[in-house]
């Protein structure tokens, strides 16, 4: 099971307003939408989060760890072991190990497959929206527009092929 905070970067309400010509705030609740919907889907089209933030990931360690989901991970918080009781320990820093990036791992030495493990990390490509890349600031921004543009319609559902060059780029690099 994974956790994640879902809030949308505010910065990019404000860019997607100017690229829509925008200057009232009669539908910043609307636009704000759009904005966490076009970061959800540019997030799910990359397997990265954007913006860093909380995560916290249950899982069942195999070969003495278990695999990260979201990414690219910058931090471990905190790596919890539970019980044959059911409760949760906290497992001493020193003991995890750790691999960050976009294949991120956390595993404590010794530690029987199966037993159910909880790890609370950060991640994310940038810390805020203005260190997030032009291109991937760009892509929300787009899509965005391309939701707000089609809200009613069925005919362009899903992301465009537009935003969707934008972000063969950053996949390209995430391969090498």
């Amino acid at each position: 099971m994974v956790t994640v905070d879902k809030a949308p970067p505010g910065v990019a309400l404000g860019e997607l307003k100017a690229h829509l010509r925008i200057e009232d705030s009669f539908e910043d609740g609307l636009l704000a939408g759009w904005v966490l919907a076009a970061t959800e889907a540019v997030e799910a089209e990359l397997g990265q989060l954007l913006i860093e933030r909380d995560v916290v990931e249950t899982g069942r360690a195999s070969g003495g760890g278990m695999r990260l989901t979201q990414g690219p991970v910058r931090a471990l918080v905190d790596l919890q072991q539970r019980l044959a009781g059911g409760d949760w320990v906290a497992v001493e820093a020193g003991r995890a190990i750790f691999t960050g990036g976009s294949r991120a791992w956390a595993g404590l030495p010794g530690v029987a497959d199966g037993t159910e493990l909880r790890v609370r990390y950060r991640a994310g490509i940038a810390a805020g929206w203005p260190a997030l890349p032009e291109l991937l600031r760009h892509a929300v921004v787009r899509l965005s527009a391309h939701f707000q543009a089609h809200r009613d319609s069925a005919e362009a559902p899903g992301v465009p092929r537009a935003v969707r060059q934008l972000l063969a780029t950053q996949r390209a690099r995430r391969l090498l």
